[in-house]
């Protein structure tokens, strides 16, 4: 039986009722201030959640912590573009760029180079503190790409009580010269913002 003009309508109503609903429920929705990112953006690090998390600069092992809270960890970018898409849009969200704390990222020397007991940075210690390999994502203990350093200073350039074996993206208002990043001590009295990166999962949906 041929079906009425009016029938047809309503039947187009319909479909396209449901094909809406369909697509509004496919629609992840994240907390206001997280930055999502897929795979065309960022090569390196597809269908990642980015999220600004400390309203202050913190310890590194105190971001580890807060980054724990979303099932998240610091930043591990694996190229200095994206390194400057993510430093771009922390501004936007809300990290200032008028002091030297950035965001730790993931990277970490961790075997300590402390001074000797007179007082002075062996060799052995300098040596390390410059090695560029001996820096890895925790805990994957992947290498951390040598391109990241900000320049050929880094890592290693104090020879004082300052054994820096975090990394961070520092001086956010000074921009491409700081682009990089630079060793840090973890728990020294330089800080710098908890900057997370997880996959999605229900935690992310706690907020």
């Amino acid at each position: 039986m041929a079906m009425s003009t009016r029938s047809m309508i309503l039947l187009d109503l319909v479909l396209l009722s449901v094909t809406t609903t369909i697509t509004v429920l496919a629609t992840p929705t994240y907390p206001s201030n997280m930055c999502y990112v897929g795979g065309a953006v960022f090569s390196s690090i597809p269908d990642t959640c980015f999220y600004l998390l400390s309203n202050e600069p913190v310890s590194f092992e105190d971001a580890l912590q807060i980054c724990a809270t979303k099932e998240g960890r610091p930043v591990s970018v694996q190229t200095k573009a994206d390194l400057n898409r993510i430093l771009q849009w922390a501004i936007e969200v809300g990290l200032p760029n008028d002091t030297e704390a950035g965001f730790w990222t993931i990277w970490k020397r961790e075997i300590p180079a402390p001074l000797s007991e007179d007082g002075t940075l062996s060799p052995q210690n300098e040596n390390l503190r410059k090695n560029r390999v001996t820096f890895v994502g925790a805990p994957s203990g992947a290498s951390m790409p040598q391109a990241l350093w900000r320049n050929e200073t880094q890592p290693g350039n104090t020879v004082d009580r300052r054994d820096e074996q975090c990394t961070a993206q520092s001086r956010p208002g000074k921009q491409p010269e700081y682009l990089g990043l630079d060793d840090y001590e973890c728990n020294g009295a330089q800080l710098h913002y908890a900057m997370c990166q997880s996959v999605l999962t229900e935690a992310w949906g706690e907020d």
